[in-house]
């Protein structure tokens, strides 16, 4: 059936650039409130003055051990309809020479966060018989990543997680949409340390997978992969035999093994 954004109070993590910066200027004057979530008070700040909806912003590092705990407690007494989650970080270079701690941080991040945010709401929806949830994946997740290996673990998780979801709570009025996304033009890749410019990559802009990611939700989709090609090279990973997807992963990915 879909979920309808109309009035909906959202919380979107990661809101302070790229996907999550552009699904809350596209949920503007469409829900009747957001929460928006992420480390730097200063662009949260900034953007919640630029929207028309009311907004509250929470600074908060995810991708600490105490950081989720910390962002369920501060939304307790809020009324949550659909949870984004969009926080996520990447890492590029040989596994053998990046360092652990950074690597820790990340499956927190991407991993564990989402996880403990989507249990802390969801007895709420199971109870009231309705809630949703936009899980950001990648199409990473679906293929090993050669130079970005746990970063595409961390999103396979994410993507299995989402999808495996949807049956379960099947009849309960809780809607689970995955959007995983191929490469997008945001500062992901300046902060994994990687130069997008080595990647032989088409990048979609994050305006546009925002854009479907809501589409998504309104129609009730369980998985949403935007843009042709993306879609395409999905249904490819799906049929071709494994050896060739790691041959392929390789050759377009190989400049992230010569650095780092």
């Amino acid at each position: 059936m879909g979920f309808s954004l109309q009035g909906r109070v959202v919380l979107i993590t990661g809101a302070s650039d790229g996907i999550g910066r552009a699904l809350a200027e596209q949920l503007d004057e469409r829900a009747s409130r957001l929460i928006l979530v992420a480390r730097r008070k200063d662009a949260l700040d900034e953007l919640a003055r630029r929207l028309r909806t009311p907004c509250r912003v929470i600074p908060c590092d995810l991708a600490s051990a105490s950081g989720p705990a910390e962002l369920l407690a501060a939304v307790l007494d809020e009324r949550i309809d659909l949870l984004v989650n969009n926080a996520g970080v990447g890492l590029g270079g040989p596994f053998s020479r990046q360092e652990l701690d950074p690597l820790i941080a990340m499956v927190r991040l991407n991993v564990e966060a989402p996880l403990r945010l989507l249990h802390g709401l969801l007895p709420r929806w199971i109870e009231r018989g309705e809630g949703a949830v936009l899980n950001i994946g990648s199409l990473a997740g679906f293929v090993g990543c050669p130079g970005q290996g746990v970063y595409g673990a961390t999103k396979s998780f994410l993507n299995y997680w989402s999808e495996s979801l949807v049956p379960e709570l099947t009849g309960s009025g809780v809607q689970v949409t995955l959007l995983a996304p191929g490469s997008t033009r945001t500062g992901f890749f300046a902060r994994a340390g990687i130069d997008p410019a080595k990647l032989r990559k088409r990048y979609q802009s994050a305006e546009d997978v925002a854009r479907a990611g809501l589409r998504a939700v309104e129609r009730g989709e369980a998985l949403r992969i935007p843009g042709g090609t993306n879609l395409a090279m999905y249904l490819g990973l799906k049929l071709a035999p494994r050896r060739l997807v790691r041959r392929a992963a390789l050759r377009l990915l190989r400049p992230l093994l010569e650095s780092g």
